[in-house]
């Protein structure tokens, strides 16, 4: 049985969020508002003040920093399915970095790999290729340097998303103070990833509802424009997550769009005071830790919700 602690860090525009669990119980949680302008676009633009903030919060809510899981969010990371040859271990870091020079619409300088087997088949396999921006990256080590965070992996919180979700196939939207990530899962694996910057300050409810509707209809008519032998169902279920996965929101989105909203079962035991969809992505990020391992890589990739640790190379 699983009894290690794990205390996870998800690092939002407008507020930051620590999650400590053990076993399958949270022990501790707690969340600190970030002020304005700390944080822009996803892109840290003031590392002392965004690590200022958690370290009071990892003081208040008395958590540990060592081997703290962290997300990273998904904006401006492109993700990649392709299909190699089986390659040696050795053999398949220049065949990445060759992919993705062809793949990337970006100069894959300006990007850190990094890459999962998915899947194999006779001489082949198929890997889930990331490319994160190495400037998020850079300032988010910035940060976790000065607030004396020493993580034990970063991930990518579009991964975390689909990890609490534990869905074969589903479509997670999740909602925060200026921006919405969307997450399309074919077969448990992350087909889409999404996430765009929101300017809410004048938005009303309704034109809020009105733009996810409107991205949610461009990112699934994308992914079945690209995919017309296993279009997404309007029976797929829909998650909605973040902090403003409200009540009222909620409700308007099930009366406005045609996929039905399911309720998340995270797996773990949840305070009655805890909202899941606030700390969904701490969760997720948890069972990166609490979900069996295997010695086979290839083995690991094909059972288990795809994990990535991007941690910024030294």
């Amino acid at each position: 049985m699983f009894s290690r602690s794990i205390t996870t860090l998800n690092i939002e525009a407008s507020s930051v969020r620590v999650l400590s669990i053990q076993g399958r119980k949270i022990k501790r949680w707690g969340s600190v508002s970030l002020p304005s302008g700390l944080i822009k676009d996803t892109l840290v633009l003031n590392p002392a003040g965004v690590a200022s903030a958690i370290a009071d919060l990892f003081r208040s809510v008395r958590v540990s920093k060592s081997g703290v899981v962290v997300s990273l969010t998904g904006f401006r990371s492109i993700s990649r399915f392709v299909t190699l040859p089986k390659l040696r271990a050795d053999q398949m870091e220049e065949a990445i970095r060759w992919t993705a020079r062809r793949e990337m619409p970006v100069p894959s300088e300006e990007l850190r790999l990094s890459w999962r087997i998915v899947g194999t088949q006779d001489t082949e396999q198929r890997v889930f290729l990331l490319g994160t921006p190495k400037n998020l990256l850079d300032t988010l080590s910035q940060t976790l340097q000065k607030a004396g965070i020493r993580p034990r992996a970063v991930d990518l919180k579009p991964l975390a998303l689909a990890r609490v979700v534990g869905r074969a196939e589903a479509i997670i939207l999740d909602l925060e103070a200026g921006s919405m990530s969307t997450v399309i899962l074919v077969k448990g694996i992350p087909e889409v990833m999404h996430t765009a910057t929101i300017q809410q300050e004048g938005l009303l409810l309704d034109d809020m509802v009105q733009k996810l509707i409107d991205d949610l209809s461009r990112t699934v008519g994308f992914y079945n424009n690209a995919h017309p032998e296993h279009t997404i169902s309007p029976t797929t279920p829909i998650f909605l997550t973040g902090e403003m996965a409200s009540a009222p929101l909620v409700g308007l989105v099930q009366k406005s769009i045609g996929y039905p909203v399911g309720s998340i079962e995270a797996g773990v035991k949840l305070p009655p005071d805890l909202s899941l969809s606030q700390y969904a992505v701490n969760i997720g990020l948890a069972l990166r830790e609490m979900l069996p391992r295997k010695r086979d890589k290839t083995a690991l990739a094909q059972s288990r919700p795809i994990s990535m640790n991007i941690l910024p190379t030294k």
